[in-house]
């Protein structure tokens, strides 16, 4: 099949959607479809294996909308020789393009909202979008023959917004790398949280969780990696300056080897967000062989069904509760519980069958194949 992928922006940050939608753009290739790759941003150029990533410059009015007419015409164009569109996120202009280029040129178009539904998220500059998704977004949504949610929770989001079109629900994949068989050395432990600086972490309440177990447990320390794309570190520093807060470490971003050695030095892996799309770290922390602390915000509440985790209220006071218990465990009690994620991750998160699924409903949208049992028309 030809498929061709829009996303504003895709960037050196191995994670999120960045790193997801090129993911899934080269498993696809593998697996001998045709496969491009829109974005815009000069700057986040990627090395693209099994698949053509093309990138055009954006105009610098009204930079944030990310308005390109290269990326209009060049995707107008190819939609009339593509088998399906595929769209990933809202809120800019190449997220609006897909629409007019499906309805134009009669290919069906396929949008995953990567999580841009959540109440969280839709509350941010909330009259903003309300404006925007009137003018501009709702028709290219709407244009959409199906979306496509990574967890459970975003499908039920995109339900409350009153979306009627079917949705596949299909969750991102995860890269599960081999790992040396080299047991850590006795003495300090390390708790690892390793995502974007941003209030919607719930870092904030991570530090007044810390703030009540450092003294209890002085042998572990606390790691936090991470870009700060809205100047929330400053915050975070100063609430720790203010808590008197010890033994935090605030490690900036991490990449490809050094971001998979920060895993690999984990006792622990935490994240405590207030409400979370799909959670990647999560998955990158369990096929390491980490178990996690993660809270009922994100859509990882089977990490307890699995005994790889523990998942609570988001809140400091929810936060003590997992911790403390994760902490106090035995270091053999958490190897265990990590080698059962990572299993987990093997049989359920394979890229290989995520893209099986996704190209089977690429194929469905076509009308070369009838629905996929996972496609929720209610």
């Amino acid at each position: 099949m030809r498929i061709v992928h829009t996303v504003p922006h895709v960037c050196k940050e191995a994670s999120g959607p960045s790193y997801s939608v090129s993911r899934l753009c080269e498993e696809l290739g593998a697996k001998y479809h045709r496969v491009r790759l829109l974005t815009i941003d000069e700057r986040a150029r990627r090395d693209a294996r099994n698949y053509r990533h093309e990138v055009f410059g954006s105009s610098h009015i009204l930079s944030r909308l990310g308005i390109s007419r290269a990326f209009e015409t060049s995707l107008a164009r190819q939609a009339k020789r593509a088998d399906v569109i595929h769209n990933h996120g809202l809120w800019m202009m190449p997220n609006v393009y897909p629409g007019t280029a499906a309805k134009n040129s009669g290919t069906p178009l396929i949008v995953s909202p990567r999580g841009t539904f959540s109440p969280v998220a839709l509350a941010r500059s909330r009259n903003v979008k309300k404006t925007f998704w009137w003018l501009k977004q709702r028709a290219a949504v709407e244009q959409a023959k199906c979306l496509h949610a990574t967890c459970e929770q975003e499908y039920h989001d995109i339900r409350a917004f009153g979306l009627k079109q079917p949705v596949a629900v299909i969750p991102n994949g995860v890269d599960v790398p081999a790992l040396e068989q080299k047991p850590k050395a006795p003495g300090q432990r390390t708790l690892l949280f390793l995502g974007r600086i941003h209030p919607i972490k719930g870092l904030d309440d991570l530090l007044k969780a810390w703030s009540s177990l450092a003294d209890q447990h002085s042998d572990w320390k606390l790691v936090i990696v991470g870009s700060d794309p809205v100047g929330h570190e400053a915050e975070l520093r100063r609430e720790a300056a203010h808590l008197s807060l010890p033994r935090i470490t605030f490690a900036g971003p991490l990449y490809r080897a050094a971001k998979h050695q920060a895993y690999l030095d984990a006792d622990l892996y935490v994240l405590p967000s207030k409400t979370e799309n799909f959670g990647h770290t999560v998955a990158e922390a369990l096929a390491r062989a980490v178990p996690v602390v993660t809270t009922t915000g994100t859509p990882w509440g089977p990490v307890v069904r699995h005994n790889c985790g523990w998942c609570v209220d988001p809140g400091p006071s929810g936060l003590i509760k997992g911790l403390s218990q994760a902490m106090n465990a035995s270091y053999e009690q958490r190897q265990e519980m990590g080698a059962k994620g990572r299993t987990w991750m093997q049989d359920a998160f394979s890229w290989g069958a995520v893209a099986d699924l996704m190209a089977h409903t690429y194929a469905w949208a076509a009308g070369l194949t009838p629905a996929p049992k996972y496609l929720r028309v209610n």
